[in-house]
């Protein structure tokens, strides 16, 4: 530890599996030319790879590792200090986080496979760069940590993993690099319908969608993918865009455009663009509307639809009812939520006057702790709670109660 507390570690870091990238179209392990995940086992305090069999590779081969750290006595997980990868004994990646700044957090999507955390919950740390990789602490990088196998040779493959306290795994293993083999062709073919430079501000326009990633956006060059399908649903007012997909990150919000079908002017107001979950859930992501289109800016590749929002928010009194004797009640307590919109405001008034109510989004939660100089102990006293969500419905309950 880096900040003078006395907890005693000595346990070292666990390595649970490492993963081998192929890094172009001409590269391959075993014969794939995708991501292969290697488990990890302790022999008798020895770490080994839960294969038999030698691990053939070719081409421009990447690593990652998924490692956690632990304190006596604590089930709880710490982050990794240092990881270290050589290959024939020469230091190819080293990652020393000493500190990170703010500015610097969202980097940690490209520091890691992205697309593995979402598909697994587990998060493998890379051991190569992205082009957009902007984050400081890399202390030394061969070849972005890209390293060419080809010919037919045995390379010593090592990992050292270090906690802030210098405990530490190594992991070793060997590869073959063998470039006369079957190459196994990935039978699912995907619909790449632009190729989107990293370094570049990129557009997609369709006549009812319109896509625009800013400068900046893109850790890698993105091979962009889209679809879209007509699905019988009432609640939809536009197709649904697949918008490539949910596994690559963005490093800044994207601005999307999508075109209502079956316009009702009635509707112009409550209508907003949603994400669609994997469940069909919907999750909204407002929008403005002008010319035909909903447009809003968004954090993620997905899903979306035009969807309208008419249902007022919802409201359920916890600790008050009509005419209820309240001379023994700290305060009062209200749910308040919406559906989709989300809450844009709430009043609440006693008396006539207006009353400071507390708010608690995460759990949807707001509260008033009774005071007489807001408002008359000893008599009857009526309660009026405006809620409005961000599509303008509103929804009021009107209370008696004494206090």
């Amino acid at each position: 530890m880096f900040f003078g507390f006395d907890i005693k570690d000595n346990i070292p870091p666990k390595i649970y599996s490492i993963s081998i990238y192929p890094l172009d179209e001409n590269s391959f392990v075993n014969g794939k030319n995708k991501m292969q995940n290697f488990k990890v086992f302790n022999k008798n305090g020895l770490l080994k790879l839960g294969i038999n069999k030698e691990i053939k590779v070719f081409g421009k081969i990447g690593f990652a590792v998924e490692t956690n750290d632990f304190l006596n006595n604590s089930k709880n997980i710490c982050g990794i200090y240092s990881i270290e990868l050589k290959i024939k004994d020469e230091i190819i990646f080293l990652h020393q986080l000493d500190k990170i700044s703010f500015f610097q957090q969202k980097y940690i999507n490209a520091h890691i496979d992205y697309s593995y955390k979402k598909r697994k919950r587990k998060i493998l740390q890379k051991s190569f760069l992205l082009p957009n990789q902007k984050l400081f602490s890399y202390k030394k990088v061969k070849n972005k940590g890209v390293f060419y196998f080809d010919g037919d040779t045995i390379f010593n493959i090592k990992y050292t993993i270090k906690d802030s306290y210098e405990n530490t795994s190594t992991l070793k293993f060997n590869l073959k690099s063998f470039s006369n083999f079957r190459k196994i062709k990935d039978k699912k073919k995907k619909r790449i319908v632009k190729i989107m430079p990293f370094g570049r501000h990129n557009y997609f326009n369709e006549d009812d969608i319109k896509v625009s990633i800013p400068r900046g956006s893109l850790y890698d060059t993105l091979f962009f993918q889209y679809k879209k399908r007509d699905f019988n649903n009432y609640r939809y007012f536009s197709k649904v865009h697949f918008i490539h997909n949910e596994f690559t990150p963005l490093h800044k919000k994207m601005t999307i455009s999508i075109k209502i079908t079956n316009f009702k002017n009635s509707l112009k107001d409550k209508y907003l663009i949603a994400s669609v979950g994997n469940n069909g859930r919907l999750y909204s992501v407002g929008g403005k509307f002008k010319n035909g289109f909903i447009t809003t800016k968004v954090r993620s590749f997905g899903k979306y639809v035009v969807v309208s929002d008419t249902e007022k928010p919802n409201i359920q009194a916890l600790n008050i009812y009509e005419n209820a004797d309240m001379s023994l009640s700290k305060n009062i307590r209200f749910f308040i939520n919406d559906n989709l919109s989300g809450i844009a405001s709430y009043e609440v008034y006693i008396d006539g006057k207006w009353i400071l109510f507390n708010y608690d989004k995460k759990i949807n939660l707001i509260w008033h702790e009774f005071d007489k100089e807001k408002i008359n102990f000893g008599r009857n006293h009526k309660l009026i709670l405006k809620v409005k969500d961000k599509r303008n419905n509103i929804k009021i309950l009107k209370l008696n109660f004494f206090k």
